[in-house]
C-alpha cells in the first residue's frame, strides 16, 4: 500500500469526524496531510503520513500543533489504525465526483517576442471532460517563463472543477511547486506565487485536493496532451 493511499484514507476518516484535510506533497516514504483547524479555519496544520516495514505512523510537522488538536488527530489516527487495511484502497477510490486534472505550461521567445502560455486538462472514468488553453498577457510574469503557465494551468483547472461543482480533485504536475506553494512545502516569496498560493488555499475550502507529481515527459498520456496544448497554444497567441 502507498503512503498516498493511506494519506487518502485518513483524510477520509477525519472527515468523517468534521475535521477537514488536503493531501500535500510526497516526501520520500511518506505523504504530507493538510489538517484545517476547525476553530480557525484559515489555519492549517501538517501532518505527515509514513507506510513502512513496522506499519503505519504519523508525525506532526512544526511546532505550533495546538494540544487539543493534536489529541483528537491522534485518537482519531488510534480509532482508524483498527480500520481493515483491505478496506483502505476502496476508501481512497470512492470520492464521489472525484476527477483528475493535468496541468501544464511553457515558454517560448521567438524573435524577441516572449509568451507564457497555460494548459489543463480534467479526466473521469478515462473520459476528458473538459479541456482548456490560454496565454498569460501579464509582461510582469515574463521572468518566471513557464512556472508561471505551470501554476496558471493549475488555478484554471481547480477553478473549472469549483464551477463545475467536482469536489474531490487530483492534480497531476511536472513542476513541483504547483504542489509545494499552496501545501507550504516552499516557501512563496514572490507576490505571484503568494497570490497563487492564496487562490489554490481558498479553493482548497471548496474542494477535496490531491497532489500526484508525474515526471515531464514520461509517456504519461495526460501530461504529454497538456504539454502539447500549452505549446500550441503560444502559436496561436494574438501579438
Amino acid at each position: 500500500m502507498s503512503a498516498q493511499t493511506l494519506a487518502l484514507a485518513f483524510r477520509h476518516h477525519l472527515e468523517t469526524y468534521g475535521l477537514l484535510s488536503t493531501l500535500g506533497a510526497e516526501v520520500p516514504y511518506g505523504q504530507k496531510l493538510i489538517v484545517r483547524n476547525t476553530a480557525t479555519p484559515s489555519h492549517t496544520q501538517t501532518l505527515v503520513l509514513y507506510e513502512g516495514k513496522k506499519g503505519p505512523r504519523i508525525v506532526f510537522e512544526g511546532s505550533t500543533w495546538s494540544e487539543e488538536l493534536r489529541s483528537c488527530v491522534q485518537t482519531l489516527w488510534q480509532s482508524f489504525q483498527k480500520t481493515p487495511s483491505d478496506s483502505y484502497e476502496n476508501v481512497a477510490c470512492h470520492d464521489d465526483g472525484g476527477v483528475v486534472i493535468y496541468v501544464d505550461g511553457s515558454y517560448q521567445d521567438a524573435n524577441g517576442n516572449p509568451c507564457i502560455s497555460w494548459a489543463f486538462e480534467a479526466w473521469q472514468d478515462e473520459t476528458s471532460l473538459h479541456a482548456a488553453s490560454g496565454v498569460i498577457g501579464d509582461e510582469r510574469l515574463l521572468s518566471l517563463r513557464n512556472v508561471a503557465g505551470e501554476c496558471e494551468a493549475a488555478r484554471q483547472g481547480l477553478q473549472w472543477c469549483h464551477d463545475h461543482a467536482l469536489r474531490a480533485v487530483e492534480v497531476r504536475y511536472d513542476y513541483q511547486g504547483v504542489a509545494a506553494w499552496p501545501t507550504r512545502s516552499w516557501k512563496a516569496k514572490l507576490p505571484f506565487t503568494q497570490q497563487y498560493a492564496q487562490d489554490i488555499q481558498e479553493l482548497a475550502e471548496h474542494l477535496s485536493i490531491s497532489w500526484k507529481h508525474v515526471r515531464g515527459h514520461s509517456g504519461e498520456v495526460g501530461n504529454e496532451r497538456v504539454d502539447q496544448m500549452a505549446r500550441e497554444a503560444l502559436g496561436h497567441r494574438v501579438s
